[in-house]
């Protein structure tokens, strides 16, 4: 009996030693299925889309899914309950298949919105609008002698934005578009650039003005692939 009694002692420490490993090795393979996971935010997500509430998950600095439970184990979690998340701004660039005019003749034939810088001897206009150009210290005259410079003559745009949903899709998801990028939207496959900003801080007439002018409105965090950050520098 005793002999019999610690045999299946001997069996059931191999099997609890065999489970332990098991289950170690298990914990030590698993894989997260995000890095990061916004929860609780209210999403304008770029396309146009009216506003929605869902978890983003990013993986690899890539938006891999939305959804309303998504598995945050292993995931560094961020609650923006009260925020807004948002496609950051898409900067334009040059297209190989726009067209490019001297700044000083192309000012004689194109609205001012639809000329972007792309070779300038002053590299901070490098990628801005004319129209963002005016809204500082150049002025149209000063521009109209410029021959150095060089733009890229943008597609008509139509869009209005009349609305903030209309004036995100124009200053991210539009111009991704545009520019054939995979960043600019709140979709799974684009890149993770995205603002939060507080919309109880903030007026719906606000954000619109600020949009209008080409412009996000203030925001609290940036997210760029995985990473959050803080535009009051704790985070």
């Amino acid at each position: 009996m005793k002999l019999l009694k610690l045999a299946g002692l001997a069996i059931s420490v191999l099997l609890l030693s065999f489970s332990v490993v098991f289950i170690s090795n298990g914990m030590a393979n698993y894989e997260p299925h995000y890095d990061l996971v916004l929860t609780n935010g209210f999403i304008i997500d770029g396309t146009g889309q009216e506003p929605y509430r869902a978890q983003i998950g990013i993986k690899d600095n890539k938006i891999v899914e939305l959804g309303p439970n998504l598995k945050t184990t292993g995931a560094v979690v961020y609650n923006f309950a009260g925020f807004t998340i948002a496609p950051q701004k898409v900067d334009w660039l040059a297209h190989p298949d726009w067209v490019t005019r001297d700044l000083a003749s192309a000012l004689k034939r194109y609205p001012l919105n639809r000329l972007v810088i792309c070779d300038s001897p002053r590299e901070e206009w490098l990628n801005k609008s004319v129209a963002d150009l005016l809204q500082g210290s150049t002025t149209l005259a000063e521009l109209e002698r410029d021959s150095m410079t060089q733009v890229v003559i943008l597609p008509k745009i139509n869009q209005e934005a009349e609305d903030i949903v209309t004036g995100f899709y124009k200053l991210t998801g539009l111009r991704s578009e545009l520019l054939e990028i995979q960043w600019g939207k709140i979709k799974p496959g684009y890149e993770a650039q995205l603002i939060v900003f507080n919309h109880r801080q903030i007026e719906e007439e606000e954000i619109l003005e600020y949009l209008q002018k080409e412009q996000v409105p203030p925001f609290d965090f940036w997210v760029t692939g995985s990473q959050v950050q803080s535009t009051k520098g704790d985070s």
